[in-house]
């Protein structure tokens, strides 16, 4: 193997784990929103909050 093909197998490695990464941080992103938007108290704590949707 070439010294630039271990570099770009690196770099590919390194990309796919800030991918991964990338998602879950969008998933996380996603939900804390969602609590936000639904909380009857948005200023509490994420684990204090109750959330209430319409229709249940």
């Amino acid at each position: 193997m070439k010294p630039v093909d271990r570099h770009l197998f690196a770099l590919g490695r390194v990309i796919a784990v800030a991918a991964a990464l990338a998602f879950w941080v969008a998933v996380a992103l996603a939900v804390e929103a969602h609590y936000w938007m639904f909380a009857t108290d948005p200023s509490a704590p994420i684990g204090e909050r109750q959330i209430e949707h319409e229709g249940e």
